[in-house]
C-alpha cells in the first residue's frame, strides 16, 4: 500500500530492497517510473531483489517517502534531519 508522497523508487526500496526495481515495479503495474502515486494505492510487487534491505524496512517500520515538487532543490534538512543512516 502506498503512503503519502511515496514514489515508485520508495516502494521499490521498502518492499523489494533495491531502487532499481522501480523499473520492474512500474512495468508490472503499467505505470511510468515517474508516476504520481495516490495515498492508499495498491500495487502488484515483483520478486524481492535484496531481502536484507527489505527486511530492514519491515522490521524497523521506516517508510521511505521522497517528495518532489517545483520548490524543492536537493535534500532538505527537515527530511534528512540528524539521524541519517546510509545502508
Amino acid at each position: 500500500t502506498v503512503f503519502v508522497e511515496q514514489t515508485l523508487v520508495d516502494i521499490a526500496v521498502q518492499y523489494l530492497g533495491n531502487a532499481e526495481a522501480a523499473y520492474e515495479l512500474a512495468q508490472l503495474n503499467n505505470l511510468s517510473v515517474t508516476a504520481v502515486l495516490v495515498n492508499g494505492q495498491e500495487l502488484m510487487l515483483p520478486e524481492v531483489s535484496n531481502a536484507n534491505v527489505a527486511q530492514f524496512f519491515k522490521q524497523s517500520n521506516y517508510i521511505p517517502s521522497v517528495r518532489f515538487d517545483d520548490e524543492q532543490e536537493g535534500i532538505d534538512y527537515d527530511i534528512v534531519e540528524v539521524n541519517l543512516e546510509v545502508i
